[in-house]
């Protein structure tokens, strides 16, 4: 008998924590076919497997962080990915947004210079016109033709025109009065003066010296000049005709010689006042240089008036 429950002993299967507990046969809560009777307590009040002479052993799967599951439905979930393996971490892509922003500054800041590029180089040229080089638009190449076209009109008229009326007689050197048959009218501060000039006497040094015996002779290279001076008056006063009257020789390369001061036979300063209808003659002297002489004129001024008048010198 006891070898036979000693054979029973060891034919026993092992047992688990956690599988029900199987009492020796024989026992109190053993089952009538040696299985123990279902909620049973073996005597001490502790189950039997508390001092099983089996060692723990422990699960082959991990344990969960979440006993009542991660969804919290109680359900098991497995730990980590497929497999049960865990995640690795996601990584972090901020640079590329570094890199977009970037981008998008440079284009901004590249655009905002061309704008100003531009900005500055149609000032440029709206400042200083078409400069050289530059591309001429058609607009401008009509203005051009059409601009030339007027002056081609207005020159056309030009030549088709009267030609321009000549200064009046005796107002230029250019155009001056001539001697004996043009009178000068100079306007005096109570009437006209009419002024005629005769024919030059080109060389008077003898006359000159044997009117006077104190007139000095005419220097080495130069020579007197004499011309003969007409006045006729009219007006409601009187004149004095040498002090209403100035003369002076205007040689060619336009110096000016004024009356000499000599004493002559009919000299124009002797001429008395003149009235109204009044006219008369008197001579006037110049000392001119030798080279001067043939090819000057006389200039005609009035004493209180403005304007100075040409005679030829003939």
């Amino acid at each position: 008998m006891r070898r036979a429950a000693q054979v029973m002993t060891v034919s026993m299967p092992p047992q688990f924590p956690g599988d029900p507990q199987q009492p020796m046969p024989g026992s109190p809560n053993s089952h009538p076919q040696g299985q123990p009777r279902f909620g049973a307590t073996p005597a001490g009040g502790s189950p039997s497997w508390a001092s099983s002479p089996y060692p723990a052993q422990g699960s082959p799967y991990p344990a969960s962080a979440n006993p009542a599951g991660p969804y919290g439905d109680g359900q098991f979930r497995p730990v980590g990915g497929p497999g049960g393996h865990p995640e690795p971490p996601r990584k972090k892509r901020t640079w590329i947004w570094f890199v977009v922003g970037c981008g998008v500054l440079l284009l901004i800041g590249l655009l905002g210079l061309g704008g100003c590029v531009a900005l500055v180089a149609s000032s440029g040229s709206s400042d200083d016109g078409v400069r050289a080089g530059d591309p001429v638009t058609t607009a401008t190449a009509v203005e051009d033709a059409e601009a030339e076209e007027a002056v081609e009109e207005d020159a056309a008229e030009e030549d088709t025109s009267e030609p321009a009326s000549a200064p009046e007689v005796g107002t230029s050197r250019d155009n001056p009065a001539q001697p004996v048959t043009d009178a000068i009218a100079i306007e005096t501060s109570g009437g006209t003066m009419s002024v005629t000039l005769g024919n030059v006497t080109w060389d008077a040094n003898s006359a000159i010296a044997e009117a006077n015996m104190f007139n000095e002779e005419a220097p080495e290279g130069q020579v007197y000049i004499t011309v003969p001076v007409t006045v006729q008056y009219t007006g409601p006063e009187s004149i004095t005709p040498w002090i209403e009257l100035h003369i002076s020789y205007v040689a060619e390369d336009g110096r000016s010689y004024d009356e000499a001061s000599v004493v002559l036979e009919g000299d124009f300063m002797d001429v008395g006042d003149l009235y109204d209808g009044g006219t008369a003659e008197g001579t006037m002297a110049f000392l001119i240089p030798e080279e001067a002489v043939g090819s000057g004129t006389f200039s005609v001024e009035g004493f209180l008036t403005s304007g100075t008048y040409f005679v030829a010198a003939v």
